[in-house]
């Protein structure tokens, strides 16, 4: 993480914050990954697609993605009716 003048953010500057501003808010011991798996979730919650939050949180495989979320039934849900639906618009235009 960069600071405003360039310098990288030492980790536990980082987190010394986060939990300051927990705390000052009244929540329990909080830790940056706890905030970034929480937006991870709640983009996913929104209906966020999981290449995209594939994307945001920088995983190379997708499947690194469902672990994290936890969700991996529905990605293969999706991909097996992808999957049909591209084979049945081949047929469709072979015929």
């Amino acid at each position: 993480m960069a600071h405003s003048r360039g310098f990288a953010a030492a980790r536990e500057n980082l987190d010394s914050i986060v939990k300051a501003n927990a705390k000052s808010c009244g929540l329990p011991s909080v830790a940056p990954h706890d905030l970034r798996r929480t937006c991870a979730r709640l983009c996913h919650q929104a209906g966020g697609e999981l290449d995209q939050i594939q994307f945001l949180l920088g995983h190379v495989s997708i499947q690194t993605t469902e672990r994290y979320l936890g969700c991996k039934q529905r990605f293969t849900m999706r991909l097996m009716i992808t999957s049909a639906w591209s084979r049945m618009r081949r047929r469709e235009e072979q015929a």
